[in-house]
């Protein structure tokens, strides 16, 4: 063997042996980190990955995880595999990552559950839960058992930056009650929200609390029962504000920030709890007491300040060596029920005497257990009013963002003997819908108890160029054999953000059922991951007039009765750039997408002949009447005028269709032109307007079906040349669901007819004329081929 093999061999020798450790006297494989070379930065290179909702890795960790289990004289040991499953949850403060994986013959699950805290700058491991399943081949004498560890909470480990950071460490021990983890080669990031991770390039590494004497604590302020177990807890940064007056009669200000390392007097009850934050010499000590309730709502109720004003910070006052107090009751860090409280953002408490204080960096935890299921915890921010944990009923895209929110009590009443009760439809009920631009949908379906067939109910949800709305509802209830569905026209809830309404209540009747919705909290079409921007449309407010019945501002209920309400134009039409509604049935009797342009000749004051090219605007206003036999559609727009960028009312242009209904088919009959011959597009013209009618007869269509031609149709008004391009039409319509007609693409040729003819008949004369040459050309040689035998 040459000395190269020998290296080798030795290299691989001290490797094996490095890669071995002692747990409680028995020795433990511990699996190397990523080698030489090897880049973290690719997602692929992460052992264990917890994705969010928009399957975007928020936890990555590469770590070996070794533990004992004391047993008799001896302690079994366990290794995490490479391949355990992973689960998880993600959230802005709390996530968690759990791993699992099984042992020997048994069946049974081995866990190990991590969960992550984010205190705004940094996240870290805040606690550590391991489940172990015992089995009698491992433990014969004391098997068939599960082996439960926990850490202490806020462990504060493995600490490192949200933004940008990755933390390493090379070996932790971390003490459990009854075992302790050997966590090893750790690479570890939480919080992320981005597939590139390229960027998290700042390295925290492991550290000693105790040692480097480092603030070791996520939460510094503990709110404890009397059997120790915990019932609030609280991170924030505090400033006092103080104004006094000096011996001289002069008022000057001072701003005392409080320790961190201010101790905490904490205490709890059924309904409250208090930290009183405590710093200063014993003897003159100053406090900052909040109290927090949960009557009704986990809210901070009051905030007590006293501060000692001593002669080092307070030189020349005249209430130099006293207390100044003062109270402020209050109603801030609303939190929800088994929630969380966060907030970035500096609050102010003024107390209306010489004494304020303002809090910032705000995590709190109010009253609910810690130990359990920290990351499945609502969160509140103070940033928006509304989150999506505000909701029961969500709908997410294909990117995982909430498109439909909904939180509103729904009850049905069916009329109907079987079923005396009214039928609620439950908060848990199952969410599922269509996400679109246009129309959306969402369908909330559960089980009665008993039952086996479903129940459901379905909003569809439409949108205009202001706002949202609900334009129809559908129910079935298996059991009755009801199957509602409303007219289109409801216009619930209509809003350009969030609506929001406690205080009124909805009846829709369909027939012999009537649906009852109250405490309406609802959104559609979002987009973004944070309701933050959204605005609040509350029905509390006066709203516009042109808001339907079914949603008036009336604290009593409101009816909306198919049979009296008056309906709105079909949302479907609103895929249509020019609509006219019948004023009658309110149905889009004309709707059509189109591009019309126009090449408009005139004469100069010099009496020159040039030419002006428009195009009508796709927001131009629309008019029109629906007739039986005859309906007409006007386009009306205002160019600008030179040098503005204001439009003249009185300067307008109008493009009028007039469409005529036969027995099976409409057709477009003759258009009408009014053009204001304005400085800008006719300069120097003659004329001040131009007008011109034309009947053409052209987009032949059968009745209830949409004409579709993308070519260019040309047609002239006179000397106007008018082009009309990418059509979608329908005229005549008397459906409400325009969409759901059948579509024909017709391409009109009719003003080809003459041209084909006259190629039919050019092509006939063309034949006829051939044939007979060739009669008289074969006569003639045979007639010369008999003279030259006979010769």
């Amino acid at each position: 063997m040459n000395r190269g093999n020998v290296q080798f061999l030795l290299l691989r020798v001290s490797i094996v042996i490095a890669l071995s450790v002692y747990v409680n006297g028995s020795k433990m494989k511990v699996r190397p980190s990523l080698m030489v070379g090897e880049d973290e930065s690719k997602l692929d290179n992460f052992l264990y990955v917890v994705n969010n909702t928009r399957d975007q890795p928020c936890i990555l960790a590469n770590v070996s995880i070794n533990f004992a289990i004391p047993y008799e004289k001896e302690n079994k040991t366990f290794n995490v595999p490479n391949d355990a499953a992973v689960q998880g949850h993600c959230s802005p403060v709390a996530s968690e990552m759990a791993l699992s994986w099984k042992e020997g013959k048994t069946d049974k699950n081995n866990t190990i559950k991590f969960t992550f805290v984010n205190d705004h700058t940094n996240f870290t491991v805040f606690s550590i839960e391991l489940n172990v399943y015992k089995d009698k081949e491992k433990f014969p004498n004391d098997g068939d058992k599960w082996f439960v560890a926990r850490s202490d909470l806020d462990l504060h480990l493995f600490p490192a930056f949200l933004e940008n950071g990755i933390h390493k460490c090379e070996k932790k021990e971390v003490k459990l009650n009854g075992t302790e983890l050997i966590l090893a080669n750790v690479s570890l990031i939480a919080f992320n929200n981005k597939n590139d991770i390229s960027s998290r390039k700042e390295v925290t590494k492991c550290v000693d609390p105790e040692k480097d004497g480092i603030n070791s604590k996520t939460f510094p302020y503990i709110a404890k029962w009397k059997n120790n177990t915990i019932c609030g807890l609280l991170r924030a940064s505090f400033t006092v504000q103080m104004s006094y007056t000096l011996t001289d009669s002069k008022t000057k200000g001072k701003n005392i920030t409080v320790p961190t390392t201010a101790n905490a007097v904490e205490s709890c009850t059924t309904d409250t709890f208090e930290i009183e934050i405590v710093w200063g010499e014993e003897q003159h000590k100053n406090s900052i007491l909040l109290h927090f309730s949960k009557m009704g709502k986990n809210l901070l109720r009051y905030v007590i300040i006293n501060v000692f004003m001593d002669k080092e910070n307070f030189p020349d006052a005249i209430n130099a060596g006293k207390n100044a107090l003062a109270t402020k009751s209050t109603n801030l860090f609303p939190t929800p029920v088994n929630g969380i409280y966060s907030c970035t953002e500096e609050i102010e408490i003024t107390t209306g005497y010489d004494i304020n204080v303002t809090i910032s960096d705000i995590l709190l935890i109010p009253f609910d257990p810690v130990e359990n299921n920290l990351a499945t915890k609502k969160v509140a921010d103070c940033k928006s009013n509304i989150s999506e944990y505000d909701f029961h009923y969500i709908v997410r895209n294909d990117k995982k963002i909430p498109c439909i929110l909904a939180n509103m009590n729904i009850s049905i009443d069916t009329n109907n003997s079987q079923n005396k009760d009214v039928i609620i439809v439950p908060s848990e009920a199952n969410a599922t819908g269509i996400c679109d631009t246009k129309r959306s949908e969402m369908k909330l379906a559960w089980t009665k108890s008993g039952e086996k067939e479903e129940n459901n109910i379905i909003f569809y949800i439409t949108r205009n160029k202001t706002d949202i709305f609900i334009y129809q509802i559908e129910v079935t209830i298996s059991a009755d054999k009801i199957h509602k569905m409303s007219d289109f026209g409801l216009a619930l809830f209509s809003t350009p953000g969030i609506y929001n309404c406690t205080d009124q209540n909805w009846q829709i009747k369909l027939d012999d059922v009537t649906i009852n919705i109250n405490n309406v909290l609802f959104t559609a079409f979002n987009t973004d991951e944070n309701l933050d921007s959204k605005t609040v449309t509350d029905c509390s407010r006066n709203q516009d007039s042109t808001t339907s019945s079914s949603a008036t501002t009336e604290t009593k209920s409101t009816t909306t009765d198919q049979s009296s309400t008056t309906p709105v134009p079909d949302p479907y039409a609103n895929e249509y750039n020019y609509v006219v509604i019948n004023e009658k049935t309110h149905v889009a009797c004309i709707a059509a997408n189109m591009t019309i342009s126009m090449k408009v000749p005139y004469v100069t004051k010099e009496s020159k002949t040039s030419e002006a090219i428009l195009t009508i605007p796709a927001d131009s206003a629309v008019n029109g009447n629906c007739g039986a036999k005859n309906s007409m559609m006007e386009l009306t727009w205002l160019e600008k005028s030179k040098g503005s960028n204001s439009y003249k009312d009185e300067k307008n242009n109008s493009f009028k269709i007039n469409f005529q209904k036969g027995e099976s088919n409409y057709l477009l009959h003759s258009i009408e032109l009014n053009i204001y011959m304005d400085e800008t597009n006719f300069p120097n013209s003659n004329d001040e307007r131009y007008t011109a009618v034309e009947n053409i007869d052209i987009i032949s269509t059968p009745l209830n079906n949409l004409y579709k031609c993308g070519d260019n149709t040309s047609v002239k008004v006179k000397d106007v040349d008018v082009t009309i391009a990418n059509v979608t039409l329908i005229a005549f319509n008397t459906e409400k669901k325009i969409a759901t007609k059948s579509v024909m693409c017709i391409q009109d040729t009719s003003s080809n007819v003459g041209l084909i003819i006259g190629c039919i008949i050019g092509g006939i004369m063309i034949l006829g004329i051939s044939a007979l040459l060739m009669y008289l050309y074969f006569s003639e040689c045979f007639s010369c081929s008999i003279f030259s035998n006979s010769r």
